[in-house]
């Protein structure tokens, strides 16, 4: 099991290592590597998916980063962070399944 994520300062480590990637598939492997190597809270998934400007990458993060959430019962409030029906769809859809 990854390790939790409870200090202020790592989040913000891995927060800084994605925001100064230039791609947004350089900031989304960044942010894959932090959810697979450490326990999230949806708060952080959530914060982590606003630093992406794409729906799609917003999506994939969150689909890599739920088998090690905390807190998965309220992974429902990440839907907030979508536009579109069809994102929120994927999302439920994806929850589902697990």
């Amino acid at each position: 099991m990854p390790d939790s994520l409870n200090k202020k300062e790592d989040f913000a480590a891995i927060k800084k290592s994605i925001q100064v990637e230039t791609f947004a598939e350089d900031q989304l492997r960044v942010a894959n590597m932090a959810a697979k190597n450490k326990c999230m809270s949806v708060a952080q998934i959530k914060e982590i998916m606003l630093l992406f400007a794409f729906a799609d990458d917003q999506l994939a993060f969150a689909k890599t980063a739920y088998d090690s959430c905390t807190n998965k019962a309220d992974y429902y409030q990440l839907m907030e962070v979508f536009k579109f029906s069809e994102d929120k769809t994927n999302l439920e859809n994806f929850i589902n399944s697990k």
